[in-house]
């Protein structure tokens, strides 16, 4: 038998405890945050848009697609050179969301984060609706209405403005070591996902097999090397994700409660 490289010792430990993120993301949706906690009471202030399910979605995300970019490698045992790195994307992006909702200290902050994707959610579903030629099931306007009257009744007089997905990765990777800059590793990812040539050249091996005039033909190909730091990066944010849901949904008894 081969002996594993370091590059794959690192990653078949990432593989263990993606698994174990896997089984556990299962039954993330199954319990609503304790009474008394400081998630439930986010979810009271932002009903009906409740902080904790979208934080549940976003982790679940974050892991599938950590976990399809394991079962692409371990068990098909293919490394393409461009789609481990737009699950790795996925993966970043999504948990990178659950991190920015929980991640300020106040709760009107909290609360204010969780309807300004709400707004970000209204419109989107608007657009797909109008794309789809289908009547939406209730106006734009209306669901607008309802997301900047709960931010009155709880106090919040700031402007609602849609965040965007380089804001919510940046703060997510402000919490993790900075050697792993959740932010450039997404933006790498992007490159691959949006079919981008400066990701392609200057991320993958290439191999020069035809030059014709002024036209050179690659072969680019992966290695494990590559797609490491991104993957690690994205175990980082997704096991960040797990601790605020963890800490922030459960009611410690005796600890001062967060305002």
């Amino acid at each position: 038998m081969a002996e594993q490289s370091a590059e794959e010792q690192v990653l078949q430990e990432l593989f263990r405890h993606v698994d174990e993120l896997m089984a556990e993301a299962e039954g993330l949706g199954l319990h609503r945050p304790d009474q008394g906690s400081s998630l439930r009471a986010d979810d009271n202030q932002a009903d009906p848009f409740h902080v904790s399910h979208l934080v549940v979605s976003a982790i679940q995300a974050g892991v599938e697609h950590l976990h399809a970019f394991r079962t692409l490698i371990a068990d098909a045992g293919k490394l393409h050179p461009t789609v481990p790195f737009t699950l790795i994307r996925g993966s970043i992006e999504t948990a990178s969301l659950a991190v920015w909702l929980l991640a300020p200290s106040s709760r009107r902050e909290r609360v204010l984060r969780r309807l300004r994707y709400a707004l970000k959610d209204i419109s989107d579903e608007h657009t797909a609706t109008k794309e789809l030629g289908a009547t939406p099931a209730k106006p734009k306007a209306e669901r607008d209405k309802r997301v900047k009257d709960v931010a009155s009744q709880a106090g919040i007089t700031a402007k609602i403005k849609v965040p965007t997905s380089t804001e919510i990765v940046e703060e997510a990777g402000n919490r993790l070591d900075p050697e792993l800059n959740a932010l450039a590793a997404w933006r790498i990812c992007s490159g691959f996902a949006h079919g981008r040539t400066w990701a392609t050249l200057g991320v993958l091996e290439r191999e020069l097999i035809a030059s014709q005039e002024k036209t050179m033909v690659f072969r680019f190909t992966n290695d494990l090397d590559r797609v490491l730091w991104p993957a690690l990066t994205a175990g980082a944010v997704v096991d960040e994700a797990y601790a605020l849901y963890q800490r922030q949904s459960i009611n410690h008894v005796g600890a001062s409660s967060r305002t």
